[in-house]
């Protein structure tokens, strides 16, 4: 992998199963980033995680002609396994952001004041695997850190407590910080953008979080 942009991966992982996958591949002007959420209890999860990255890393190398073509070309193969994942797919094309989603993993754009879903459209099941459905978004100006995460961080942790973390001094600083949120035994849950909801739940361990920023 070779980028001057900075992207920070950060894993937590509990026991000896992981499910998540992220990547960033980036060269000569060129990035795309990608998160999988593989599904738990069914098997298979892992590897299915691990195609949708394979298929993010054709449409580097320009075997795809989007990201809805790559996670659909991810969805065949993860069906012949028997398995479900999340995908997440981002381009970064002339200082525009464009990709596309399936499931509940989410991709925000966040600046110090404000927090633009990018996949707010997406639909959270059925997941890739399972007769899902990508749904595009973008282009949009990159401008400020853009998150990348599964629901192991976003579904137990306030957004205000997200974007203050996301948007600390540096990109290694805040991946830190956003690492730490999940670790604390109960959160306000919020559902990717709805800040309605205040139940308390016991908090999920395992997310993988991934962010790009603009501006470093």
């Amino acid at each position: 992998m070779e980028t001057n942009i900075p992207v920070v991966a950060i894993e937590l992982r509990k026991g000896s199963r992981n499910e998540d996958r992220a990547q960033c591949y980036s060269r000569n002007g060129a990035t795309v980033l990608v998160l999988a959420d593989g599904a738990g209890g069914i098997g298979g999860g892992a590897l299915a995680a691990e195609i949708v990255l394979q298929e993010a890393e054709l449409l580097f190398l320009a075997k795809h002609q989007s990201a809805v073509e790559a996670l659909y070309a991810a969805q065949t193969r993860i069906e012949l396994i028997g398995g479900m994942s999340t995908g997440i797919i981002v381009e970064l094309r002339d200082g525009q952001l464009l990709g596309a989603s399936c499931g509940d993993s989410i991709a925000w754009l966040i600046c110090s004041d404000s927090v633009q879903d990018l996949t707010s459209a997406q639909r959270r099941k059925p997941l890739l695997g399972d007769s899902g459905t990508p749904v595009a978004f973008g282009p949009v100006p990159f401008a400020g850190r853009l998150l990348l995460a599964s629901d192991g961080l976003v579904n137990y942790t306030s957004i205000s407590s997200i974007v203050s973390a996301a948007t600390s001094s540096s990109i290694s600083n805040s991946a830190r910080l956003l690492a730490e949120l999940p670790r604390l035994k109960k959160a306000a849950c919020f559902q990717t953008m709805s800040l309605s909801c205040s139940q308390k739940r016991v908090l999920k361990s395992n997310c993988q979080i991934k962010m790009l920023s603009q501006s470093e």
